[in-house]
C-alpha cells in the first residue's frame, strides 16, 4: 500500500508580515482600487490637530479610514458622526494591523455642496452666538468721504467711482486695493480694514465690493475672522458681493447689503441736485417763516403804538408830573430847614467847646471809659460764670451715664459679639459671653438661664 509522505513536494509556509506585504502589494497594483469613490456614513470620528482617523459605514460593512493633513486641510466644512459624505481615495493595507483601509484624497458631504454646508454651519455658529442681532451702525447722510475696499482693477471701482462723480461730484473717495479671490483674500481685505480704522477721523463709511462669481470666488467673503472684523469696525460698512442673488457672511454681519456695487455707491450718497433742492426748500421755507414771524411782531407792535401810554401820554403823565414838582418843592423846604438846624447844632457845639477846657473833657470821657471797662469786665465775668456753671452740669450728668461709673461701684456689663445684653431673651445655653469688669473682661459660657419668678 502506497503512503502519503508530508515531505514531497513541500511548499514554504509564511509569516503573517510576509503574507501582509503579499496582500498589500495586490492592493496597491491593483488599479481599480487606486481611485475609488466611496459613499457612506461618518463614524467613530474625533478632531485632531494632523492627520484624521475615522470610519464610513452602511448597514453591510465598515471601512477604516485615513485622511492625512494635507487632504483634510481643504475641507471646507466640519464632520460630524451621523453626515453621509462621499469620498474619494484609494484603498491599501496598514501592515502593522493587517487591515485594509480606505486613505482618502477628497471629500464632500452627500447631496449639497462642502462650500455650500460650511457656509450654513458658519451661519448657524454665528445665528446663536447672537452677531446678526447686533445693531446696525446708521448710513451717514451725507457723507464727504468713503473708504473703498475692492480690486483696484475691472468694473468694480469704475462702476463705483462713475456713480459716485454722477450722484455727487463733491464726494470723495479713497480706494484701498486689494485682492477679492483666493486663499490669501481674506488676511489682505482684513490689512485694509485695519489701515482704515488707523484714520476713521478722515472717513465716513467704509464700502466693501466685489463683482460677481461662483460660490467658490466669493468664499473669501465667508472668511469668519473678517466677518468678525465688519463687526467690529467702527465706520458704518456697505457690502456688496457677488450679483443680487448671491449672499455671503460678510452680507449678513454689514451695516447695508447692497445688491451691487452701483447700488452700494447710491445708497453711500445723496445726489448733489437732492441736496441743492432741500437746501433751496428749506432757505424757502426759513424765508417764509421769518417773513411770517416779522409780520406778527409788526402787529404786535402796531397794537402797543395803539396802547393808551403812547397816544396819551401827556394826559396819563399830567398827574404824576404835578405830585412830582410838589415833591421836589417839598424837598427843598425841608432841605432848607435840615441845614438851618444843622447850623445851630454846630453853633451849639462850638459853643460847648469854647466853655470847656480840653482838659476837662479829657477828663470826663476818661470816667467814662473807665466805666465802660468795668462794665464789660462785670459782663464777661458773669457770661463765663454761668457757661462754667452749665459746663458742670452737663459733665455731672454725663458721669451719671458712663457705664465706668457703674463698673466702679461693682456692677459688671455683660456682652455678646461686642453688643449689650439687657435680657435672657438674647442669650441661648452654652453661648459664650464677655463680662466687662472694671479693670478687664471675663470670657463665659451660660450653663443655665433662670427668669425673675424662677430665681
Amino acid at each position: 500500500m502506497k503512503t502519503h509522505n508530508p515531505n514531497a513536494h513541500a511548499q514554504p509556509y509564511l509569516t503573517p508580515g510576509a503574507l501582509t506585504e503579499y496582500i498589500k502589494r495586490k492592493f496597491d497594483n491593483d488599479p481599480h482600487l487606486q481611485q475609488v469613490h466611496v459613499v457612506g456614513e461618518i463614524s467613530n470620528y474625533r478632531p485632531r490637530a494632523t492627520h484624521q482617523y475615522f470610519s464610513l459605514k452602511d448597514e453591510r460593512a465598515v471601512i477604516n479610514v485615513v485622511m492625512f493633513k494635507s487632504a483634510f486641510s481643504k475641507v471646507k466644512f466640519k464632520l460630524e458622526d451621523g453626515m453621509k459624505v462621499r469620498a474619494i481615495g484609494r484603498v491599501s493595507v496598514f501592515e502593522k494591523s493587517g487591515q485594509y483601509q480606505l486613505y482618502i484624497d477628497h471629500l464632500e458631504p452627500d447631496g449639497i455642496g462642502s462650500l455650500y454646508l460650511a457656509f450654513e454651519q458658519i451661519k448657524e455658529k454665528f445665528l446663536k452666538a447672537g452677531l446678526f442681532d447686533l445693531p446696525k451702525k446708521p448710513i451717514p447722510k451725507y457723507p464727504q468721504n468713503i473708504a473703498v475696499i475692492t480690486s483696484e482693477s475691472g468694473s468694480v471701482i469704475h462702476d463705483i467711482r462713475t456713480t459716485l462723480y454722477r450722484r455727487n461730484p463733491l464726494v470723495q473717495y479713497h480706494l484701498f486695493p486689494t485682492k477679492v479671490q483666493g486663499d490669501d483674500a481674506p488676511d489682505l481685505i482684513i490689512e485694509q480694514f485695519k489701515n482704515i480704522e488707523k484714520q476713521t477721523e478722515r472717513y465716513d463709511l467704509v464700502i466693501l465690493a466685489r463683482g460677481g462669481g461662483s460660490i467658490e470666488d466669493l468664499w473669501a467673503f465667508n472668511n469668519e475672522a473678517l466677518a468678525m472684523e465688519i463687526i467690529n469696525c467702527s465706520l458704518p460698512v456697505i457690502t456688496s458681493i457677488g450679483h443680487e442673488t448671491d449672499t455671503t457672511l460678510a452680507d449678513l454681519v454689514s451695516d447695508c447689503r447692497a445688491a451691487t456695487p452701483t447700488a452700494a455707491a447710491e445708497i453711500a450718497t445723496t445726489p448733489l441736485n437732492d441736496i441743492l433742492l432741500q437746501l433751496s426748500n428749506a432757505a424757502y421755507h426759513l424765508t417764509s417763516t421769518l417773513n411770517h414771524q416779522i409780520s406778527q411782531y409788526n402787529q404786535k407792535l402796531q397794537h402797543i403804538q395803539q396802547h393808551p401810554l403812547f397816544t396819551q401820554r401827556d394826559q396819563l403823565l399830567a398827574p404824576y408830573l404835578q405830585r412830582l414838582d410838589m415833591a421836589n418843592e417839598r424837598l427843598s423846604i425841608s432841605s432848607q430847614l435840615r441845614y438851618q438846624n444843622e447850623v445851630a447844632k454846630l453853633e451849639q457845639y462850638r459853643y460847648r467847646l469854647q466853655s470847656q477846657s480840653v482838659q476837662q473833657m479829657m477828663q470826663q470821657s476818661g470816667i467814662r471809659l473807665k466805666q465802660y471797662c468795668q462794665l464789660m469786665d462785670t459782663t464777661f465775668n458773669n457770661i463765663i460764670k454761668l457757661k462754667t456753671q452749665k459746663m458742670t452740669g452737663l459733665k455731672q450728668i454725663i458721669t451719671a451715664y458712663d457705664p465706668n461709673q457703674y463698673l466702679q461701684r461693682g456692677y459688671a456689663m455683660v456682652l455678646s459679639e461686642g453688643q449689650v445684653v439687657t435680657s435672657i431673651q438674647q442669650v441661648a445655653q452654652e453661648q459664650r459671653l464677655n463680662i466687662q469688669l472694671k479693670d478687664g473682661y471675663l470670657d463665659v459660657e451660660v450653663k443655665s438661664i433662670l427668669s425673675q419668678d424662677e430665681k
